[in-house]
């Protein structure tokens, strides 16, 4: 057969380009799989990194009666954070503010309440050290526990750091030992006076984190709870 018919036959002209134009097809459906695999592994690991970024931060409100506080896990606090270094061995930390008198004071009279109250005085903030479950070392206290976005927990974080008043150094100031167990008082920013008290302290640190939460209604530490309780889990009445 000659070479001009199969020329003429349009057989020639098919089958070789036909082969490499499969070879071509072939290694670009290769190449594309292989960079779908990739972007598929690159948008798992953001979203995986995404996930993380976003995880909930888990938190405890808790009232003593009229006294209410915040307890974040050590783990959970920047390495530079206030008198960190003193609570070593704590497992989570507690944070109260008060009255730099009446606070710290064995026994509190009624002229120490009164003035607390009814003139801006200095305040302390009250950090207690907490070893294992937050449930076994307040036992007899109402504990809600609540989950924040990060974005919110580091506002309330922020918040509560500034309330440290701080040296030239940048250092936490101890100022007396504190109420139970590993606790300290530390001098603290901002008057203490009726309703700016402990209570309303522990609302607006809510609030920065963006518990739709309200200050002046937090008279007392269970019309603290009562509003938390509708924003995290009831662990203890």
């Amino acid at each position: 057969m000659s070479r001009a018919y199969i020329e003429s036959s349009g057989k020639a002209e098919c089958r070789g380009p036909a082969r490499g134009a499969d070879n071509a097809g072939s290694f670009s459906l290769v190449i594309l799989l292989v960079l779908l695999i990739a972007g598929c592994t690159t948008r798992v690991g953001l979203l995986n990194a995404t996930v993380a970024e976003v995880a909930p931060k888990v938190i405890y409100v808790v009232s003593h009666g009229w006294h209410t506080g915040i307890v974040i896990a050590r783990a959970d606090l920047p390495v530079d954070w206030p008198g960190l270094q003193d609570f070593a061995r704590s497992d989570y930390l507690e944070f109260g503010w008060g009255d730099a008198e009446y606070y710290p004071a064995e026994e509190g009279t009624v002229w120490l309440a009164l003035k607390a109250l009814f003139w801006p005085t200095p305040s302390v903030l009250h950090v207690a050290g907490i070893t294992g479950s937050v449930t076994a070392y307040f036992p007899e206290s109402r504990l809600v526990r609540v989950s924040l976005p990060e974005s919110g927990f580091v506002r309330m974080l922020r918040f509560i750091r500034d309330t440290f008043w701080l040296n030239d150094e940048g250092h936490a100031t101890p100022v007396a030992v504190g109420l139970y167990g590993e606790a300290k008082f530390y001098r603290a920013r901002g008057k203490f006076y009726f309703p700016k008290t402990c209570n309303y302290w522990t609302v607006s640190a809510l609030r920065e984190a963006g518990l739709p939460v309200t200050p002046l209604f937090a008279v007392t530490g269970g019309s603290v709870l009562s509003q938390v309780e509708r924003h995290g889990e009831v662990i203890q009445k």
